[in-house]
């Protein structure tokens, strides 16, 4: 009979042996404490209302404590399908035919809700200090057994989905987002340090390890095939962040190694036609640094910090704060106009007209050495700025460019040891000035107490370092040519290969000595002619080859010869004459002169003039016999002449 019954009413027949109701009812609620309610038994309250309309108990046979149930909460722990670890079987069976163990559908009704709704809620409710636990708000969890793969799929613990069906617009001031982490903070957080506080946060547990043949990555951004492009990967909006990305901290940083040898890995693709937008630029990483707030304090701001910090030995290779390279391979045409720029590093300052620098340098590029004066670098090459070619590369065609107009000083080079140096073997010039300006090359020196024996505004010394000789040509210590070029109109204007120009202050006239122009030779040195003037075979000289001319009355000679030894000298002034000449020595003069030649000679000088003519240079008008050279002397128009007499 109780079997039919409970046939008829859908239920299993209760177990008879056990003592306790499973249903009771009446206007009272039993007191806790009270014998012969089962747990879990059901008790209607009949003169209940709502929420206290029916109870369970959750004690005991023996003494019961019996719980309200309110129709929307469930005061007892629910256990959807029983646990197990390892087991199948013991959950809710989920098949392609039975997708979920619990399915909670809810719909807007059809109208507009106008409030902050959940279709399912989750709260965990902490009211004491914590420590030493994991407690979270809900918990999505996928586990797989030992040997368990995955195949093609999407496997995860928790899915956020948002399914749009038609089209769709975000209007102004909505976030749309499958996944929402929000922090709420009540009055203040403070993070102890070792402490985190995140929106997101990332983590591997357990001690395996992992065997990365693919993409294994704490964040995952992707796409399915065919779907939209995300237009930013990672977007974080300005003022809501102090550091919108940090990888490691110092001293704990991104562990590098020969598998991933990157920090950070950043590959771009133009793959369409760009056009210039706000920035003019396309750029693979873009930072602007904007500067909101007068800055009163001394501080370095910087758009972009690269730093190469080793503390352990480093062997060969490139090792350097920031590396620039373009890279080009395939068969491509880099093309433009004249002011294209392909360059491996590009720097630019822009000004706007109403800046202005009050202090300080203002630079392109800045090459400062911070190296401590005790470090040992004996082995190595120091240079600011180094110019190289790897293996049979192409060389550079021009080491410094500096553009017309670009700079009022190309280059200043302040107090140094050696202000330039070229050591290489140059095949055409060591320096090859093509200037159009006046002055090519212009020395100033700020002479103060501190230099050395003797200042050199330019000194050039050719030394050889081997036993080489040249193949054709000579030796020149320096050479000065000036070019006039060929097919041009002839020079109008007076043309000096050489000038030499000494400026002093009349009101305080140097003590010392001053040489214009100086020849000298040194203690070990040998040479044929200390000043050699030579005018060379199709060349034509319309004036004199050598000329000295003041402008002001010298204290001593226009032209010295002095003989500054202890030693002798064989002759003072030579004139070697193998061509045709018609006068050997001319004096010239448009002033009154005391003496025209004065010989000055020391008293056991020999001879006060000495002419010694070779056979057949007597003169036609000398008296055979009787002299053997005549000197003429023209006074104005008369002719006349000074007998030679031999010593006889």
């Amino acid at each position: 009979m109780i079997q039919r019954v409970c046939s008829l009413l859908r239920m299993q027949p209760p177990v008879i042996l056990d003592r306790g109701l499973l249903f009771a009812s009446g206007s009272v609620v039993p007191t806790d404490g009270t014998d012969k309610y089962q747990t879990g038994c059901l008790f209607q309250h009949t003169d209940g209302g709502a929420g206290t309309a029916l109870y369970v108990n959750e004690g005991t046979v023996t003494s019961c404590a019996f719980k309200a149930v309110d129709a929307g909460e469930i005061d007892v722990s629910l256990d959807v399908g029983e646990f197990s670890s390892l087991e199948a079987g013991s959950g809710i069976a989920i098949s392609s035919s039975n997708t979920s163990a619990v399915a909670i559908f809810g719909d807007d009704n059809g109208l507009s809700i106008a409030s902050s709704v959940y279709n399912l809620r989750s709260r965990m409710l902490l009211t004491v200090d914590q420590a030493g636990a994991s407690i979270r708000g809900a918990m999505g969890q996928l586990k797989l057994i030992n040997g368990v793969d995955v195949q093609t799929g999407i496997y995860t613990g928790v899915q956020g989905y948002i399914e749009l069906v038609g089209t769709h617009s975000a209007k102004t001031g909505s976030t749309f987002s499958c996944i929402d982490a929000s922090l709420e903070i009540g009055t203040a957080l403070t993070v102890d340090s070792g402490g985190e506080a995140c929106g997101i946060h990332v983590e591997t547990t357990g001690s395996g390890t992992i065997t990365n043949n693919g993409t294994c990555a704490a964040v995952l951004i992707d796409k399915a095939t065919g779907a939209a492009n995300w237009p930013y990967g990672v977007y974080v909006v300005g003022e809501t962040t102090h550091q919108a990305f940090v990888a490691g901290v110092q001293g704990t940083g991104v562990y590098t190694t020969t598998t991933y040898p990157f920090a950070v890995e950043i590959h771009n693709e133009a793959n369409a036609d760009i056009v210039a937008g706000n920035t003019g630029s396309s750029a693979g990483i873009y930072n602007r640094y904007e500067i909101a707030t007068a800055q009163t304090s001394q501080c370095n701001h910087i758009s972009v910090f690269a730093k190469l910090r080793p503390k352990a030995n480093m062997a060969d290779g490139v090792h350097c704060g920031v590396y620039g390279l373009v890279e080009a391979s395939e068969t491509i045409t880099l093309s433009g106009t004249s002011t294209t720029l392909t360059a491996a590093a590009h720097f630019a300052l822009d000004f706007g007209a109403n800046v202005t620098v009050s202090a300080g340098h203002v630079n392109g590029v800045c090459i400062d050495s911070s190296i401590n004066a005790s470090a040992d670098l004996t082995s190595a090459t120091l240079a600011g700025l180094r110019f190289k070619k790897s293996g049979t590369c192409k060389a550079w065609t021009t080491g410094i460019v500096i553009e017309a107009n670009a700079s009022t000083t190309g280059i200043d080079i302040g107090a140094c040891t050696t202000g330039l140096a070229i050591t290489g073997a140059c095949s055409t010039a060591a320096v090859n000035i093509t200037a159009a300006n006046l002055n090519c090359i212009k020395s100033v020196f700020n002479i103060d107490s501190g230099l050395g024996q003797y200042v050199q505004g330019i000194k050039m010394e050719h030394t050889r370092s081997a036993n080489i000789q040249p193949s054709t040509g000579g030796w020149w210590g320096a050479q000065i040519v000036l070019n006039a070029g060929t097919g041009y109109d002839a020079l109008d204007k007076t043309a000096y290969v050489l000038h030499c120009v000494f400026k002093g202050d009349a009101t305080n006239p140097s003590s010392q000595t001053v040489n214009v122009g100086r020849f000298e030779t040194q203690s070990d040195g040998k040479v044929e002619d200390l000043l050699f003037v030579s005018a060379n075979s199709g060349s034509t000289v319309t004036g004199d080859v050598a000329r000295f001319v003041t402008h002001v009355a010298p204290t001593r000679s226009i032209l010295a010869v002095q003989n500054g030894t202890t030693g002798s000298t064989p002759i003072g002034i030579c004139v070697d004459i193998d061509e045709t000449m018609t006068t050997g020595i001319q004096f010239n003069t448009g002033a009154a002169i005391t003496n025209l030649l004065q010989i000055t000679a020391a008293a056991n000088t020999s001879y006060f003039l000495i002419a010694d003519a070779e056979a057949g240079c007597l003169p036609n008008y000398a008296s055979a016999g009787t002299a053997i050279a005549n000197l003429k002397v023209k006074i104005g128009d008369t002719d006349g002449y000074i007998k030679i007499y031999d010593a006889a």
